[in-house]
């Protein structure tokens, strides 16, 4: 009698345990959902801001977020997390504990990050006879100064930059001090922690993309120097970059048809034929010098939101593109394209497939089918292309590798990060030109994504060739195979990409190649030989 009294009683406090773990799974939960409402309707706000035109000058607000942020609620989170065995609800509360992790840093930084925001809203600075913003140093450098004009605005502009960058340090600061506060080793731990990837082996991946195209690039960049109209020396600063970078864009290359060729191949391979939407005016387009910059997700506005959106002329084509998808709303984001939606896990399989588009003119054959090459120099093409699609990732990885290798001494943090920049651009940096990278650096968890994305994008595209035809653009199959995952982007992790489409590790080679199909290309008519990658490489 007393055996199946202890039984009992064991039986009791188990369903005990289990009632009490229910009801905390439910709570933490229903705080999930909650949150995920309060998301949405930042994110239709910011939604509302780019379809007006206007430039938001505000921080994210944390009011509503304050019971959700306590101490008591991670806690909680955590226990419960702990204590869960089934898998999805286990990996759903996971998802919910990153993204209050990352909130409550966030929030905790606010205030560094606002006074950020007030020096570049309203500080400003003396060139010349009149006064200019941080944002309008890009434009300057890229103009032809002499040595003294250089000098001058150097000594105009820096202070402001160098304020900047110190409130850059104090949040690197107030980070590193909250993640060892949460039980991390670094901040570059916690994030590694919230976004899924391995700081270690992204780091191998950042040196062997410099390591790997460093002769390569190097040949590229000389090229173009010996033929720019302006005199660039053999070893540019930042400013020369620029002025390449302005000489050699696709506008100046091929002044007609560039623009609709791209986004009809984007539309395309949703299953819409631009041809037959006469109401797609692509003119609207023209100017962007990425016309796919503008990158979509979808979202479901929660019914208590109200908000009159005036769509302008300029996003009946992302109206369309999600249409097609079957979304009967769409949000926009300015070089963001994996904002959090459905879930609150951020991935980074977005980014890859936004690269997909707008890297189209990668892809020679589309490039020899869609491109007058009557307009332009081919073999300018072929150099061009190749030097700015090593130049991006090469930039890419030398920002990460800086970001992990910097893991909380910011002692030298501008003189590191120099010398990174010089490495990747085969370039001397000014003082200036350092601090204002710097101030463009982006956090460690995008560039992390952003270098995933760019080293597996060159494997979807060989996957969608081989899957679908060289025209996979125009075949249906692949805008279902591209709505299955682009619509549910955010439950998908880059191993489960990666596992889809039959990558086993991010390796440079697949980059390498592409770069070297570019430099091989011959447009069609065209019977001399193609533009070989230089000898030097």
């Amino acid at each position: 009698m007393s055996l199946w009294l202890a039984v009992l009683g064991m039986l009791l406090v188990l369903w005990g345990c289990e009632t009490q773990l229910s009801r905390e799974q439910k709570q933490v939960l229903e705080m999930s959902r909650r949150a995920t409402l309060l998301e949405k309707q930042q994110t239709l706000l910011e939604w509302f801001y780019a379809v007006e035109g206007k430039v938001p000058r505000m921080a994210p607000t944390y009011s509503d977020f304050e019971d959700l942020l306590s101490p008591s609620t991670l806690r909680l989170v955590e226990s419960v997390l702990q204590r869960t065995t089934e898998v999805n609800r286990s990996r759903e509360i996971l998802y919910f504990k990153n993204y209050l992790v990352g909130k409550y840093v966030d929030r905790a930084v606010a205030a560094y990050q606002d006074s950020v925001r007030k020096i570049v809203a309203s500080t400003m600075f003396r060139f010349g006879a009149d006064y200019y913003r941080i944002s309008d140093l890009r434009e300057l450098m890229s103009t032809r100064l002499l040595a003294l004009q250089h000098r001058i605005l150097s000594e105009s502009a820096l202070p402001v930059l160098e304020r900047v960058h110190r409130f850059q340090d104090s949040t690197r600061t107030r980070r590193e001090q909250l993640g060892r506060k949460l039980g991390y080793g670094s901040y570059m731990e916690l994030t590694a922690a919230l976004y899924n990837y391995n700081p270690d082996l992204l780091r191998q991946l950042g040196l062997a993309i410099l390591d790997q195209t460093d002769s390569l690039y190097a040949a590229l960049q000389q090229e173009l120097i010996a033929r720019s109209r302006h005199r660039i020396p053999r070893i540019p600063t930042y400013r020369h970059i620029l002025a390449l970078e302005t000489e050699n864009d696709f506008p100046q290359l091929f002044p007609r048809g560039l623009q609709f060729a791209r986004v009809s191949r984007f539309l395309r391979g949703m299953g819409l034929d631009p041809r037959h939407q006469p109401t797609l005016k692509v003119d609207t387009l023209r100017g962007y010098r990425k016309p796919m910059a503008v990158f979509c997700a979808p979202v479901e506005p929660p019914r208590d939101v109200r908000l009159s959106i005036r769509l302008e002329n300029s996003f009946e084509l992302q109206k369309k593109i999600f249409y097609a998808l079957g979304c009967a709303e769409f949000a926009v984001f300015n070089e963001n394209p994996s904002p959090t939606f459905r879930q609150l896990y951020q991935s980074p399989v977005q980014d890859v497939f936004g690269m997909l588009f707008q890297n189209s003119w990668l892809d020679t054959g589309w490039v020899g089918e869609s491109l007058d090459f009557a307009e332009a120099d081919p073999r300018l093409w072929t150099s061009a292309a190749a030097w700015a699609a090593l130049k991006e990732v090469r930039l890419l990885a030398a920002a990460t590798c800086y970001e992990i290798d910097l893991a909380g001494s910011f002692r030298d943090s501008l003189a590191l990060f120099g010398e990174y920049m010089s490495r990747a651009l085969h370039a001397r940096l000014t003082e200036l030109e350092a601090h204002y990278l710097l101030f463009h650096q982006p956090e460690a968890s995008v560039l992390a994504k952003r270098l995933e994305a760019a080293v597996l994008e060159p494997e979807l595209r060989r996957y969608v060739e081989n899957q679908f035809s060289p025209r996979w653009y125009e075949n249906p199959e692949c805008g279902n195979f591209f709505k299955s995952i682009w619509v549910r982007g955010n439950a998908w992790t880059v191993p489960e990409l990666m596992n889809r489409i039959g990558v086993r590790e991010l390796r440079v080679e697949p980059l390498i190649r592409e770069i070297g199909q570019i430099l091989d290309f011959s447009p069609p008519g065209d019977q001399s030989p193609g533009a070989a990658p230089p000898e030097s490489s």
